[in-house]
């Protein structure tokens, strides 16, 4: 499958925060995902990160509920979600990826240490 565009999600991620200036922490991960609706094996997903200003309410903050529709990016339209998540980067995975994750996250600092 062709994808448009595919961005990565790097930790640690900082965000902006309503109200404040700077970057903070963030405690929340945001992923977007869409198909172009002129050619709907063109997809697109974004990665990235927000943190949740505490606003009253969930209609302000993104990353209190997940959303789905059409949008526009880059020019093009797309029909895809905005995914909130506080856990798993908005993604679950079989055992194998999530092993692979844990080894890559345990042993490739140890190799950078040893360069």
């Amino acid at each position: 499958r062709e994808s448009a565009l595919i961005a990565s999600y790097h930790h640690p991620c900082w965000a902006f925060k309503k109200g404040r200036q700077g970057l903070f922490p963030a405690d929340h991960c945001i992923k977007i995902i869409g198909h172009r609706a002129d050619n709907t094996s063109k997809t697109m997903i974004l990665r990235t990160c927000a943190l949740d200003s505490g606003t009253l309410t969930a209609d302000t903050e993104i990353v209190r509920i997940s959303h789905c529709g059409h949008f526009k990016f880059e020019g093009y339209h797309y029909t895809g979600c905005v995914q909130a998540c506080d856990s798993d980067g908005c993604n679950s995975s079989s055992l194998p990826f999530g092993l692979l994750t844990l080894i890559s996250v345990v042993i490739i600092p140890v190799i950078d240490l040893r360069l």
